[in-house]
């Protein structure tokens, strides 16, 4: 090996060792992010969600009686109007006239009767509050799902990370080995080179594992409502799983899935919106009163000193009895809504059943993978530990070893996306059930 060699190899290795050793020194002093913190951190800071809360808010603020025209209409009014010429007149000439007038006045309305429509106005804002609210839910639901993506993503590449780090450990011993057995005899250049390229490329694996955990923890930051730069370290252990039962997910699906109950509410909406356009086949009554002040002088006058007062009352009944069938119209169109709406439940409700039974489908199958990788492991290290003492008495060739490496870190990886991609399963199995999150 020559000298040129062992140099670059020597800063290779102290440049990959100072990487893993800093990463893990630094990892080491901050707080670990478990999924759980993860979802608190989204839930109060992510600014998608507050976007969300705020829309349920807007919805609460619109639930008033008085959107729903329960409260009087008063009206405050005034006017003033100065006028000031000449007159001819045939005996005295020329006439100067001056005149002003002054008004002032309130008017009350209310609606007696409107064929219901002002009850079934506010029947409709407040289920329109109750969508929002599954709105905010469902919504925050889709969030959160895509959060624990990114969060098991960040996990599965934290964990790909380290794998990496015992790659090229195992790599830098087989150099190390290799090059002894070289100089006592026992091994050829070919081996010694081998070794090399294959460290080699274990060390720019370890550098793209490295960006992958970096880009990843960004992206996390996001859903977190951060800065991409902020630095943390994630929990590198998964929660035990939940006693999940098919049945018992069935029930809880039909009465809190967000999307099923979102169309529920809708139909209602359309419904009271049918009633709100029947009501204008009624009559209309409504009471008026009011009390004006008038005052009319000859001259200038801006005291209000002198005025007039009256005092009016009244009913207006009032009844459509033509309108060029627009008020048809909106009356079919308002059933057909209805009828569109009540497809539209039955469909959800078609596609959360099939939804449920695809997510039980993976969960169930995800489960069993994860125990399988776990068995694989438990052999692969066997047979890992096996090949590399044979190796090491020389009587496996370097590509043995190098596969039995391979395998081992395979299998490794393999149980971690097993992991991630089982609790993943299980977060859908809980948004669509609507135990994800509850809104309050």
């Amino acid at each position: 090996m020559t000298t040129f060699l062992k140099k670059s190899f020597g800063l290779l290795f102290l440049s990959l060792f100072s990487l893993g050793t800093a990463f893990c020194q630094t990892e080491k002093s901050k707080s670990l992010l478990s999924f759980e913190d993860a979802v608190s951190l989204a839930l109060e800071y992510n600014l998608n969600i507050k976007t969300f809360r705020n829309n349920t808010k807007i919805a609460d603020n619109n639930e008033a009686i008085g959107n729903a025209g329960f409260y009087p209409k008063v009206d405050a009014s005034g006017s003033f109007n100065y006028q000031k010429g000449t007159v001819q007149n045939p005996n005295f000439g020329k006439l100067e006239n001056e005149s002003m007038s002054t008004s002032t006045g309130i008017n009350l309305t209310y609606t007696l009767f409107d064929g219901l429509s002002n009850v079934n106005t506010y029947r409709k804002l407040k289920n329109e509050k109750d969508l929002a609210s599954v709105t905010e839910r469902f919504d925050i639901e889709n969030v959160l799902t895509q959060l624990a993506s990114a969060y098991y993503q960040l996990y599965t590449a934290a964990s790909n990370f380290d794998i990496a780090k015992e790659g090229l450990k195992i790599s830098q011993e087989r150099v190390a080995r290799a090059e002894a057995r070289f100089e006592f005899g026992n091994d050829t250049k070919v081996a010694v080179l081998q070794a090399q390229v294959d460290l080699s490329n274990d060390s720019l694996t370890l550098l793209d594992a490295k960006r992958q955990y970096d880009e990843l923890k960004h992206n996390l930051n996001i859903f977190l409502g951060r800065s991409a730069t902020v630095d943390f370290e994630i929990s590198m252990e998964i929660p035990g799983f939940k006693k999940l039962e098919r049945l018992s997910l069935r029930e809880q699906t039909l009465a809190e899935n967000a999307q099923y109950l979102q169309s529920l509410r809708q139909l209602k909406i359309s419904k009271l919106d049918r009633k709100i356009i029947n009501s204008t086949k009624m009559p209309r009554l409504d009471f008026n009163t009011g009390y004006n002040w008038n005052q009319v002088a000859d001259s200038f006058d801006v005291e209000f000193d002198d005025p007039s007062g009256n005092y009016s009352g009244g009913l207006t009944l009032s009844y459509n009895i033509f309108d060029g069938n627009q008020q048809r119209i909106r009356r079919k169109n308002a059933r057909i809504q209805v009828m569109n709406d009540e497809l539209q439940v039955a469909n959800t409700l078609l596609q959360i059943e099939r939804d449920l039974e695809n997510a039980w489908t993976v969960y169930q199958n995800n489960l069993y993978k994860l125990k399988v990788q776990r068995n694989n492991l438990a052999v692969t290290e066997i047979n890992f530990e096996q090949v590399k003492e044979r190796y090491n008495l020389g009587q496996l060739t370097a590509t043995d070893f190098r596969e039995a490496q391979l395998n081992l870190l395979k299998a490794r990886s393999n149980l971690v996306t097993a992991q991630s991609e089982a609790k993943l399963a299980e977060v859908e199995l809980l948004r669509l059930s609507g135990q994800l999150v509850k809104v309050q």
